[in-house]
């Protein structure tokens, strides 16, 4: 583990960029999950290039789809998988992917409740905000400002 870690580390590229040669178009949620990714990018910034780009101008743009100059090979890299895949694909291309989210309230040294995602990165992040906001306490109450007069009560 630790002689994987090195190598990677010392390598000229990053393992998102690893080209997936055999994955296809049906290997993604691409219909489903494109329409939030074109909205979410309009929001951050109008007029954003997404908006009228096509699904797979987009996908070049943001390198999740590539070609290896080196090697020739064209498709879909890791980081498409993890964003845009369906999870038997990811599950193939990343055994070991999973986010584990753990509340720990009463005894520290074990878990109250516990949430293993193991899905695209999109929906992983509306989950992981639901179990966020399911164990957070959102009280209501005021910040006194100097602003606010105090009147005597008689």
């Amino acid at each position: 583990m630790m002689l994987a870690h090195i190598a990677q580390r010392k390598s000229a590229g990053y393992s998102e960029r690893k080209i997936f040669p055999y994955a296809k178009k049906s290997d993604f949620e691409f219909e489903r999950l494109m329409p939030i990714v074109r909205q979410l990018a309009v929001i951050h910034r109008t007029n954003h290039p997404w908006e009228k780009m096509s699904d797979s101008d987009i996908l070049k743009s943001a390198g999740l789809y590539e070609t290896d100059v080196e090697s020739g090979k064209s498709g879909y890299t890791l980081a498409a998988i993890l964003l845009f895949g369906r999870d038997e694909v990811i599950r193939s291309c990343t055994a070991n992917y999973v986010t584990d989210a753990i509340c720990r309230r009463e005894n520290l040294d074990r878990y109250d409740d516990r949430l293993m995602v193991m899905c695209n990165l999109i929906d992983a992040y509306d989950r992981l905000i639901e179990f966020i906001a399911k164990h957070t306490l959102d009280r209501f109450f005021l910040i006194p400002s100097a602003s606010v007069q105090k009147y005597p009560v008689s």
